[in-house]
């Protein structure tokens, strides 16, 4: 059993973070007031700042399971609204997923990265938000091709490889084509070296049965 977010982690709760000398401020926070906004979801953070966070809150980042079934419900749904996409439904762009550059669309309602919650359609069964878009989110697992097919892993609570090419990233973002917004996709970023300006992230908490 566990806890997670229902929103992700914004601006301000990071600064105070920072203020109280719990997290490192960000290498490079951007300047643009769409991005800047309190309400907005904190992006530009590495692995290693999103996890001192959690920590800093008495939680921890939600393994890739946990953040997947946040996202599918019970019902192992594409999006956390459906099985049909809504073009209004999530904060998407239109870059291809394989491409380096972003680019953000307003066919949507925002053309960069909104503040939390803004989204109504964009809730889960759970009633957890921004799942499929916004800002992506880092979580616990490292990531490591096949991990999932090797006929090891556990039924309940299952974790990730204890080592791996990168930490992985769910869920869509203001950047990202609607491919990435599916619950199941994933990508991958470097823990202490690499940040996006897409990507943020939420908490998670264990509780006992």
């Amino acid at each position: 059993s566990y806890r997670i977010d229902r929103l992700e982690v914004t601006n301000r709760d990071y600064r105070r973070c920072v203020r109280r000398g719990r997290c490192t401020p960000i290498a490079r926070p951007s300047k643009l007031g769409a991005f800047a906004r309190p309400d907005a979801p904190v992006i530009n953070v590495t692995w290693k700042q999103a996890d001192a966070y959690c920590r800093s809150v008495r939680k921890r980042l939600p393994t890739e399971a946990e953040w997947e079934k946040a996202a599918r419900g019970p019902y192992g749904r594409v999006w956390p609204w459906g099985a049909r996409w809504h073009e209004r439904a999530t904060n998407h762009g239109t870059l291809h997923p394989v491409q380096p550059l972003f680019h953000g669309t307003r066919s949507d309602g925002f053309f960069w990265i909104a503040p939390v919650g803004r989204y109504p359609k964009d809730k889960s069964y759970y009633g957890v938000q921004d799942l499929a878009g916004n800002a992506a989110e880092w979580v616990a697992d490292w990531y490591e091709p096949g991990w999932w097919h090797r006929g090891k892993v556990p039924r309940y609570a299952p974790r990730g490889p204890k080592t791996g090419r990168g930490r992985l990233i769910k869920g869509g973002s203001w950047s990202r084509l609607r491919i990435l917004s599916r619950a199941a996709a994933k990508r991958i970023l470097h823990p202490s070296q690499q940040r996006a300006p897409d990507v943020g992230f939420r908490c998670a908490k264990s509780v006992r049965p």
